[in-house]
C-alpha cells in the first residue's frame, strides 16, 4: 500500500474526476455551439423580416414615384418642363433599382437562415419563399444590468468552462504534489 506518493483516495480517483469534469466541458461546448446556431437563426429571421420590411417601403415609394410622375406628364401643357419630367424618371430608376437591391437582400437574408437552420427538406437551389410570420414586440422588460450581468456571468458557457479547467488543473497540481513526495509503501 502506498502512503506517501500515490496514496489517498484523491490521488487515486484523480483520473476519474479528471474525465468527469472533461465530460461537463464537452456539454458546455456543445451548448455554446447550440447557443450561437440559436443567436444566428434568430438574427437571420429578423433579417428577413427587416428585409422584407425594406422591399415593402421600396415598392410604396417607387409607386409614389411612378404616380407623381404621371403627375408631372399630364401637366407638360400647363408647367411641366422636359427638366421635371427626366428628374422624375431619374428618381423612378434609382428607386427601381432599390427596389431589386431590396429583393437582393431577402434572398440573401433566405438563404442564411436556410444554411442556418440546416433542415434536409430545405434547398438553397430551389425557388421558395420564407415567409416571417412573427412581429417584432415594442414591449420588452429589461432586469437591471448587474442582474443581467452576473446572470451571463453564472450562465455563460465559456465562463464554465474555464471554470472546470481551473479544477482540472487544480487536480493536476494536487496529483503532481503528490509525486514529488518520496516513495514509501508498505507490504504486508
Amino acid at each position: 500500500q502506498p502512503l506517501l506518493r500515490n496514496a489517498w483516495q484523491e490521488i487515486t480517483l484523480a483520473g476519474v474526476d479528471q474525465s468527469k469534469l472533461n465530460y461537463r466541458i464537452s456539454l458546455l461546448v456543445f451548448r455554446q455551439k447550440a447557443e450561437e446556431t440559436a443567436v444566428g437563426v434568430i438574427s437571420a429571421y429578423w433579417r428577413l423580416l427587416q428585409a422584407r420590411k425594406d422591399l415593402e417601403i421600396h415598392q410604396k415609394l417607387l409607386d409614389d414615384t411612378l404616380e407623381t410622375l404621371e403627375k408631372v406628364v399630364s401637366r407638360r401643357e400647363i408647367d411641366a418642363t422636359e427638366l421635371h419630367i427626366k428628374q422624375i424618371e431619374a428618381s423612378a430608376k434609382t428607386r427601381e433599382a432599390a427596389l431589386i437591391q431590396a429583393g437582393k437582400r431577402i434572398d440573401d437574408a433566405q438563404d442564411v437562415l436556410i444554411r442556418l437552420m440546416a433542415d434536409a427538406q430545405l434547398n438553397v437551389l430551389e425557388d421558395f419563399n420564407i415567409i416571417p410570420v412573427s412581429e417584432p414586440s415594442q414591449e420588452l422588460e429589461m432586469p437591471e444590468e448587474t442582474k443581467l450581468l452576473e446572470l451571463a456571468l453564472i450562465k455563460n458557457p465559456v465562463v464554465q468552462q474555464a471554470r472546470l479547467g481551473t479544477e482540472i488543473a487544480d487536480i493536476n497540481i494536487r496529483v503532481a504534489e503528490n509525486q514529488d513526495m518520496p516513495r514509501l509503501d508498505l507490504t504486508a
